[in-house]
């Protein structure tokens, strides 16, 4: 990356330019193998320009795991091991300290103090250290070789990628030498943007940042400032304050962040149903010099790639020095690689790839996280009959921790859609008198603050009631996840269960899988949970293979019942439902039998 004083010289134009057209398609076709494709229930996150899209699904034809689709060629393999022979490790938080950024600021020892803090105020462990990809995400941007690289980080969910990223940014910021722009205060120039899909994971992103830069003086000594623009706040007011905070670092959803920086005002035309009043231009990209893209697969899956087209195009444009690229994701395919192509970072090589978790990176849960998935016949009264008697044991549990000091762990509940969410909660607190804070899309942006204070301070209990809202950003110690429905894709299975089991400690995920409703869902789910070693329910097991062969049936020019279907029915699936029906139909029969002896001692003693 080019220094921070602009060039003075067209031969050092030139070479930005050289730069910028040999690295502008870094990403182009890059694809990690990942097993998924990304689907996740919109949280219309109050961007301004941003429309809802359809989900899709992806039909997957068997529910074993196929290891061999997470493999990387061996010419990748050998550019991998070679870039991570040219880094300095960083394997301690005290290997930070000194490690120069790419603008060449030492990180000092308070900020690498204030970073442990940071950690161990969220986790009981007295042995902290960082996580393998804060380890590797850290090892690539301190080290001189490869520290003017733009980074993909893939990781899966409650892995630190949030420290990752943010860490080597802020020891970025920590000079003077932002210019000064005083005699103009209509705009703001912020030197790092941090792009997220959603409010919740923009305001605990901030929160986390601001909580570092309070806490290091040498951060404070520099004025270092913190931003955050979302969606479903007064656009004026939210201009204002950051005209009088003027930050560094500004953390936005894409289409606030649009807005702010004049893409409605610029281009608004007689057919727009826009308010000119309401979009003016604000931000100013030109000093930019760090951009990050936190869970870009959640970002292209909820429909901001038009959104992201745009800002691509206005920061290579006006950034004035080039900037580095980040991205973070917990899954990577080629739709996510081609349409962060349109980035053009000032890198002049092929970004380094971190990736953790070897051939479980991509559609896995991590394993400290119990999955139960119980097959349910029916919905209505005895889905929420088995949802209290669940909580009132998880809720008893997690008492008698905190009881004794050894945890302060909290409880979310998943549901379907806002009106399940508002409906469930209600129930709870109604029927079952259990206290709880419900956190869903339609609430403004002061109440889902609101409620998440409210959670993190237990002020209204231990449980929130949400939709998918709080799939993704929420950290915090969650001991429990009950998702009520299974969900609208398996990519919000996935985040769900990534609530708990965060930050090396362990949590439990229980999941209602309803006959009729979610079948469409189960070959994947199976596969999840083979993947992650967890057992699959006899019921489970046969829902799913049913569904393969459904799939299979509804191939395009296979009739359903012809020759060519019955040929291409997978006889082995067919088979292990056989006897899986046959074994459960055994255990039925032992339990009987049991409880019928049980009965005949009894009365022989009468």
């Amino acid at each position: 990356m080019s220094g921070l004083g602009s060039s003075d010289s067209e031969s050092e134009e030139d070479g930005d330019q050289r730069r910028r057209d040999g690295a502008r398609n870094a990403f182009a076709g890059l694809n990690m193998d990942s097993d998924s494709s990304s689907s996740e229930e919109e949280d219309d996150d109050g961007d301004d320009n941003h429309n809802n899209v359809q989900t899709q699904q992806r039909e997957t034809e068997t529910a074993t795991a196929d290891d061999n689709s997470s493999s990387t060629s061996s010419n990748e393999e050998e550019e991998d091991d070679n870039t991570k022979n040219d880094q300095i490790p960083v394997s301690t938080f005290e290997d930070l300290i000194g490690r120069v950024t790419s603008n060449g600021v030492p990180v000092s020892a308070d900020f690498v103090d204030a970073i442990q803090e940071s950690i161990e105020g969220n986790n009981s462990s007295s042995n902290i250290r960082p996580t393998e990809i804060q380890q590797q995400s850290w090892s690539a941007l301190f080290s001189p070789s490869t520290c003017h690289r733009d980074v993909i980080a893939i990781s899966k969910t409650g892995s630190g990628k949030t420290l990752a990223f943010l860490v080597p940014l802020l020891a970025s910021l920590a000079q003077n030498e932002k210019a000064n722009h005083s005699s103009n205060r209509k705009f703001v120039h912020p030197r790092a943007i941090i792009l997220t899909p959603t409010r919740v994971l923009a305001m605990q992103i901030f929160e986390v940042a601001t909580a570092l830069v309070a806490n290091t003086p040498s951060l404070k000594d520099q004025n270092v400032k913190v931003s955050v623009a979302l969606g479903g706040t007064g656009y004026h007011q939210q201009m204002a304050n950051l005209l009088e905070t003027n930050p560094d670092l500004v953390i936005a959803t894409p289409g606030r962040l649009n807005s702010l920086c004049g893409k409605g005002a610029k281009e608004k035309n007689a057919d727009d149903d826009l308010d000119t009043k309401k979009v003016e231009l604000c931000i100013k990209v030109d000093e930019v010099v760090e951009l990050v893209v936190d869970e870009a697969d959640l970002m292209l899956s909820l429909g901001f790639a038009a959104d992201l087209s745009w800002f691509a195009k206005l920061v290579n444009m006006e950034s004035a020095y080039g900037f580095r690229l980040v991205l973070t994701s917990a899954t990577w395919d080629e739709q996510t690689s081609a349409n962060l192509s349109l980035f053009e970072s000032i890198s002049e090589e092929e970004p380094v790839l971190v990736k953790t978790g070897g051939k479980e990176t991509g559609q896995v849960v991590s394993r400290n996280v119990t999955q139960r998935c119980e097959v349910l016949f029916q919905k209505g009264a005895p889905r929420f009959n088995r949802l209290c008697k669940l909580l009132e044991a998880a809720l008893i549990e997690s008492n008698i921790k905190n009881n004794t000091g050894e945890d302060d762990s909290r409880i979310i509940v998943f549901c379907l859609h806002k009106s399940q969410a508002r409906q469930i909660g209600k129930d709870l607190k109604c029927k079952a008198d259990v206290d709880n804070i419900v956190l869903e899309g339609d609430m403004s942006q002061k109440a889902r603050a609101a409620a998440i204070t409210a959670f993190r301070n237990g002020s209204r209990g231990k449980v929130l009631v949400a939709t998918d809202v709080a799939a993704r950003g929420l950290d915090f110690n969650v001991s429990h996840v009950f998702n009520y429905s299974l969900g609208i894709s398996i990519e919000s299975y996935i985040h769900r269960c990534g609530r708990t089991g965060r930050a090396g400690r362990y949590g439990v995920s229980h999941t209602f899988v309803v006959k009729g409703i979610d079948e469409k869902f189960t070959p994947e789910l199976v596969l999840i949970l083979q993947k992650a070693s967890q057992l699959v329910e006899d019921d489970l097991r046969i829902m799913a293979t049913k569904e393969i062969k459904r799939r299979k049936q509804r191939v395009p020019g296979i009739v359903p019942g012809s020759p060519s279907s019955k040929v291409n029915d997978d006889e082995d699936d067919i088979e292990e439902a056989r006897q899986a029906n046959r074994e459960k139909q055994l255990r039925l029969n032992r339990q009987r039998q049991s409880t019928s002896k049980q009965q005949q001692k009894r009365r022989g003693k009468r």
